[in-house]
């Protein structure tokens, strides 16, 4: 008896056969990534918000948490550009361009209350 390989990602017509459940898999596996990458640098990372956070109360938490998020989800953004250039799998460059529009939206909220509220 004779096997052949067959790719488990697509068919024979070459349609994407990929289970929501595997997306949603390799976006979690993504996740627990960055987050035990951030983690581990929490110390050496340039917007680490923990030394700000744990200081800061009212307003001026606030003004400090848009401050260091705007960097932080820009980061994000310059993550996931890599990611459409390099990435091999749709799901993760879908998942990029998602986090390019939601990043950028949020960032582009906060800046607009840091001008409203703080006048910069």
């Amino acid at each position: 008896m004779t096997t052949s390989y067959r790719d488990p990602v697509t068919s024979e017509k070459g349609k994407d056969k990929t289970s929501p459940w595997k997306a949603a898999t390799l976006a979690l596996s993504v996740c627990t990534v960055v987050l035990a990458f951030m983690y581990a640098n929490k110390e050496t990372t340039p917007h680490s918000m923990a030394p700000m956070t744990n200081t800061m109360s009212g307003s001026h938490y606030d003004h400090g948490f848009i401050n260091m998020m705007i960097p932080h989800h820009q980061q994000a953004i310059d993550e996931a550009n890599a990611a459409l250039k390099e990435a091999r799998h749709p799901e993760l460059k879908q998942l990029a361009r998602n986090i390019i529009t939601s990043q950028q939206s949020e960032i582009d909220q906060m800046k607009q209350w840091r001008k409203e509220w703080y006048g910069e």
